[in-house]
């Protein structure tokens, strides 16, 4: 039996994110799509923070998708989106839906239920309570772009550099 903390800190702020796991398989390995982040200096899975535009976590990751990899939505597509999307938060599939993505053709939430911890964010300098969805996100077939390079240019409103890496799994799960 696990002991019982009393006096256990509470977090000071709360992060609400929508993270994206877009892969693709190239001679035979799969290779997920990276972002280098200057401020954590790391590369990382395409992600965003729940602004309050945004309707539910799945508007919030097709928003980021665009704002990271193609171009920012216009407040009049970002105000379809949120009105197109707003009964859905696991599942996006561009053939059914009245958001029709020229970008995404299907999103699919991993797990029931947002995964969340508690961590000291040192960006924040603070204790923070991070609650993510994750999400499988599929391209449109005809994105060459991503299928035929191994490195996504910037787009003219970003500097930021985009790579596909190979998925290597080591130890047990």
């Amino acid at each position: 039996m696990l002991p019982q903390y009393t006096n256990k800190a509470q977090p000071q702020r709360i992060s609400r994110a929508s993270i994206a796991v877009i892969t693709r398989t190239r001679s035979g390995h799969t290779e997920w799509l990276l972002q280098w982040n200057a401020k954590w200096q790391a590369m990382n899975l395409i992600a965003g923070h729940k602004e309050a535009i945004d309707t539910n976590d799945l508007t919030c990751l097709v928003r980021e998708i665009h704002e990271e990899l193609f171009e920012e939505l216009s407040p009049e597509e970002l105000t379809h989106l949120q009105i197109a999307l707003s009964q859905e938060n696991d599942v996006y599939i561009c053939a059914n839906s009245a958001w029709q993505d020229a970008y995404i053709d299907t999103i699919r939430r991993i797990g029931d239920a947002p995964f969340e911890y508690d961590d000291f964010s040192a960006s924040a300098k603070c204790l923070t309570h991070y609650m993510f969805n994750i999400y499988k996100v599929k391209l449109q077939a005809n994105m060459s772009l991503f299928q035929d390079n191994s490195c996504v240019e910037p787009t003219e409103q970003s500097s930021v550099i985009n790579e596909w890496c190979p998925l290597r799994i080591s130890g047990t799960v």
